[in-house]
């Protein structure tokens, strides 16, 4: 999940670029600090981290409220105290299972819209011009330009 949180980003921090910024730009001597270290980047990261954090309450409170239902339910088939044990080492995989389903159910399209192929070329595009304004040699340049993602 992290991947495509990081692929994602990458993606729309790329959408906000033409290729005359690549070329203007000192981004390629300093990645990190062009891209990472402005004000700009903080803040969006911080709101990105809040957004995300809401997700992943909203998530955990919904799967406590769908696996409560669901250990109530079991707990009616074991009513023997004895079958207590089962119950208890069962309560972590249904609240897993909820977490998992709703997780997947938040995610539907991601992977449609990173698979996205005039997203993907339009990407590629700025890489290729990234990899122009690189100190590589130019076989290097050559190579890495040759590589499909």
């Amino acid at each position: 999940m992290k991947s495509k949180t990081l692929f994602l980003s990458l993606a729309f921090l790329a959408l906000n670029f033409s290729p005359n910024a690549f070329s203007q730009s000192k981004i390629c001597t300093n990645p990190v600090k062009a891209i990472c270290g402005s004000e700009e980047a903080t803040l969006a990261l911080k709101q990105k981290s809040t957004k995300i954090n809401l997700i992943l309450n909203q998530i955990r409170d919904n799967a406590t409220i769908n696996a409560a239902a669901k250990i109530a339910e079991m707990k009616k088939k074991y009513p023997d105290r004895r079958d207590h044990n089962k119950v208890d080492s069962q309560k972590k995989i249904i609240y897993l299972r909820e977490m998992v389903k709703l997780g997947e159910a938040h995610a539907v399209g991601v992977e449609t819209i990173v698979r996205n192929a005039p997203i993907v070329s339009y990407l590629k595009s700025f890489m290729k011009v990234a990899i122009d304004e690189t100190n590589f040699d130019e076989v290097t340049k050559h190579n890495l330009k040759l590589i499909q993602l």
